[in-house]
């Protein structure tokens, strides 16, 4: 459900920015680097949904790194369909495809550095979630602190890291297309050194504290 709501919630930022006067040209280019934030965002806290599943993966020995990327893979299966069709989509929207390199580096930007950070974050602060069976809307208790820096940690992250990309697609908006290619490579290069960086960390994380994050699971 988090998944599916990515999209539509990514479309919906348009409105209130039209409302507010930002120019069409300005406010179609918004969805796009929200959606990849948000589906590189989601797995912070994926290990809380294992609940007492996790036991699997540890009693089992499966390695951290090979735990870490199998958690990202439902996501990138997703999040990837869903951002190749709406970047040519925004672009014909507004009638300007320079900007198709650019874009594409600051939405791979967004949606690896946060897959990366959520990678460190779902091992080292996850916190608890509504158990299986219950209501949804039932809201758990958090015995520590940790689920509030977490997400945030995650979500701030992705954001600092992109921002020379975000800087060159402004580059590009304003001065033209020159800066087109070096903020496509800026963008990639940017996501996928996060993400491995934070795949390597968190797999380590999830290695050491097996028996913390089983503790979790069987009493959040």
């Amino acid at each position: 459900m988090n998944l599916i709501v990515v999209p539509v919630a990514g479309a919906l930022t348009v409105l209130p920015l039209l409302v507010a006067g930002v120019p069409l040209e300005v406010a179609a280019l918004v969805p796009v680097p929200v959606m990849a934030l948000f589906f590189g965002w989601l797995p912070h806290n994926d290990v809380a949904y294992d609940s007492t599943a996790l036991w699997t993966h540890v009693a089992s020995g499966v390695r951290g790194i090979p735990d870490r990327l199998g958690r990202l893979v439902p996501v990138l299966l997703v999040a990837v369909p869903v951002l190749a069709i709406a970047v040519p989509l925004t672009l014909l929207w507004i009638d300007d495809w320079r900007l198709l390199l650019p874009l594409t580096g600051l939405a791979a930007s967004l949606l690896f550095s946060a897959l990366g950070f959520s990678s460190i974050v779902s091992a080292l602060a996850p916190y608890a979630v509504s158990r299986p069976g219950d209501s949804p809307f039932q809201q758990p208790q958090r015995p520590t602190s940790r689920g509030v820096y977490g997400p945030a940690a995650a979500f701030l992250g992705a954001l600092i890291v992109s921002i020379p990309t975000g800087w060159l697609l402004a580059l590009t908006i304003s001065e033209g297309s020159a800066y087109a290619p070096a903020t496509f490579w800026a963008g990639l290069a940017t996501g996928l050194g996060v993400a491995a960086i934070g795949v390597g960390i968190g797999g380590r994380v999830f290695e050491r504290g097996g028996e913390r994050l089983m503790e979790f699971v069987e009493t959040a």
